[in-house]
């Protein structure tokens, strides 16, 4: 079985993690704890149940904000004309033997749904990411993501109850899960319009 579990330096294995991107493998090594000490950015891991140090794959959130004229046109309706409080998902990464599993997707929609079990707490009205190349763009694409006006690399996801997500995601969700073998403990995107995980195994 996979979990996710907020990043521990002494448990998680940070310095053997390899994406095959040297920035994203050093921000896990040296600077998710620190930034976590500081109240910058909090890192989840994914591990397999039986090798908790094994790191699978990694995203870390922060607080963040956004220009209401960045947004697309219906999104900004209602909306003030001052910057609107979000969540950034700053990193997004799979060890390179893992990929073709889906982990990539099941961290987003692990990112999306612990942004909308926050939201229980205080407002923020969308998940910001920023994509590093046109193929991170066309991943997040695919499950939602919008552009934002006069800034092509980040895209946001609103997080809203009326429409956030579209069917599209909807769909990846229920594939979301890489060999069946991941069950989560709070339903996925509970609250707003997209149900759990079918299909998976549930842990005995």
């Amino acid at each position: 079985m996979l979990e996710e579990q907020a990043l521990d330096p002494d448990l998680h294995d940070r310095k053997n993690f390899d994406c095959g991107i040297p920035e994203l493998n050093d921000y896990l090594a040296r600077l998710a704890g620190q930034h976590r000490r500081l109240g910058i950015s909090a890192t989840y891991v994914l591990v397999a149940s039986d090798k908790p140090r094994h790191v699978l794959g990694y995203y870390s959130l922060s607080a963040a904000q956004v220009s209401a004229e960045a947004l697309a046109p219906a999104a900004r309706k209602r909306l003030p004309r001052y910057p609107v409080p979000c969540f950034r998902m700053g990193r997004l990464a799979c060890r390179s033997d893992q990929r073709g599993r889906g982990l990539g997707k099941l961290l987003v929609g692990l990112a999306v749904s612990r942004c909308l079990r926050t939201k229980k707490e205080f407002e923020a009205f969308a998940l910001i990411v920023d994509a590093k190349n046109e193929a991170a763009r066309a991943f997040y694409e695919r499950y939602g993501f919008v552009g934002c006006a006069g800034q092509p690399a980040t895209l946001y996801l609103p997080l809203g109850r009326r429409g956030p997500l579209s069917g599209r995601v909807m769909a990846a969700i229920k594939k979301m899960a890489p060999q069946g073998d991941y069950k989560p403990t709070r339903p996925l995107f509970k609250g707003a319009r997209v149900e759990a995980v079918r299909g998976t195994k549930r842990p005995r």
